[in-house]
């Protein structure tokens, strides 16, 4: 259902167990502020005509049901089946907890609470809970967002990430690149989940180590490091220590990554892929074509 929340998926007594997700359960949830504001306006709007006609409105005491609502998604769409068995789990979500700085924040235990109770409710710690980091799109809190993402799943066994940076669409936060979405859910099923000798991810970085002015980056699933157009590898940045970004020149040595900045000697942070919409789109990929997770690291 488009638009939900994560914690509209979340049962409202695991809800209520987490010290940081309790205050979601205070009161009316059309009026409770620790919930994005766009959630509730829009909430709103959808009920507006039911409320002003008095029309009733099934509801308890956090107020008018609806998809946005804490718990409600549980209570109406999985609660039902919980009684089945499930092979794992596909789940593309986030765009509603992305919007502001403080909801990011808040995704990390917010995520970590779905998916761990999920897994506690079918007795089954270790369920495959595969998900979609998000896609490209101009939208200012997209980058750390996707890094709560990356968190989650660095925390959490028996999960997966699909890193979709490469796709999305600068305006639609529906793109139209649904195929490759669900091709990388498949490849890291048929590797985690039904032991297939598959690739299922692109590079994710192993380490930074400084070489007099050269960074050097090692990364793990790099088979055939290359870049899709066989030009110099996009989307690295590097911090000055004014604090500020800068773009670095990349090039792939021995499979690994070596940055340069004419502008900064000693950086001491390097980033990747750390933009809502890459334009152009990034380029460094595995030999399966797989794209680079993207990241951000502190330099010693």
């Amino acid at each position: 259902i488009g638009g939900t929340p994560a914690e509209a998926w979340v049962r409202r007594e695991a809800l209520a167990a987490h010290p940081q997700l309790a205050v979601m359960l205070k009161g009316n949830w059309l009026e409770n502020r620790s919930l994005e504001p766009w959630c509730r306006a829009r909430g709103a709007s959808n009920l507006k005509r039911a409320l002003a006609a008095n029309e009733l409105i099934p509801g308890d005491d956090l107020g008018p049901n609806h998809s946005f609502k804490p718990a409600f998604m549980w209570d109406a769409a999985v609660a039902p089946f919980q009684s089945l068995p499930i092979a794992g789990v596909l789940w593309y979500q986030g765009e509603s907890n992305a919007e502001s700085e403080w909801r990011v924040k808040q995704h990390d235990v917010s995520f970590k609470t779905l998916v761990t109770d999920w897994r506690a409710q079918w007795n089954r710690p270790k369920l495959p809970f595969l998900f979609v980091q998000l896609p490209a799109l101009k939208r200012p809190h997209w980058p750390a967002f996707r890094a709560s993402q990356q968190r989650v799943h660095d925390a959490l066994p028996h999960t997966g990430m699909a890193v979709t940076l490469d796709l999305g669409h600068p305006t639609n936060v529906h793109p139209i690149e649904k195929q490759p979405v669900g091709e990388r859910l498949a490849l890291i099923a048929a590797k985690q989940v039904y032991v297939k000798p598959v690739v299922a991810s692109g590079p994710v970085i192993d380490s930074v180590k400084r070489d007099g002015a050269r960074l050097i980056l090692k990364f793990h699933s790099a088979n055939g490091l290359r870049t899709s157009d066989g030009k110099a590898p996009t989307g690295f940045e590097l911090r000055a220590a004014d604090g500020e970004w800068r773009s670095a020149n990349a090039g792939i040595v021995g499979g690994e990554i070596e940055l340069l900045s004419a502008e900064i000697k000693k950086p001491n942070a390097v980033r990747y892929g750390w933009i809502p919409f890459p334009e152009p789109r990034l380029n460094l990929m595995n030999s399966t074509g797989l794209p680079v997770a993207p990241f951000l690291r502190d330099v010693q």
